[in-house]
């Protein structure tokens, strides 16, 4: 990537999947984050260059239920930043449920910049 491509968003969405176990090239799959029990939902995140055409998934958290300790889109921040690229925005398409919405409370508010009193 090119120095003026470093600059990215990070896109977040959810996508509803059948909850179900599968034995795969001797691994069990299908199975939640952080929980024994088989996932609901696969949280996908993305990043997008702001001024060029490229777009990666970069990660897919599949699970039951999101919640208050899942940290990993302050980790994929701090991942990708590790590697030269600078987060400029999070952008999710998730709101409307609760879980959604904590979720994106619990990230963003870390990311925000503060008014400047004057």
């Amino acid at each position: 990537m090119k120095d003026h491509e470093k600059a990215v968003t990070l896109m977040t969405d959810e996508l509803h999947i059948k909850p179900y176990f599968d034995y795969k090239g001797g691994t069990i799959v299908g199975s939640s984050a952080h929980s024994t029990e088989p996932a609901t939902t696969a949280h996908v995140f993305m990043i997008q260059s702001l001024l060029s055409r490229n777009k990666d998934v970069i990660y897919i958290l599949p699970v039951r239920k999101l919640s208050e300790e899942d940290e990993h889109a302050k980790h994929i921040i701090l991942s990708v930043a590790k590697i030269g690229l600078k987060v400029i925005a999070v952008i999710t398409a998730m709101l409307g449920t609760q879980d959604d919405v904590l979720f994106c409370r619990n990230h963003s508010s870390e990311h925000r910049s503060s008014p400047s009193s004057g």
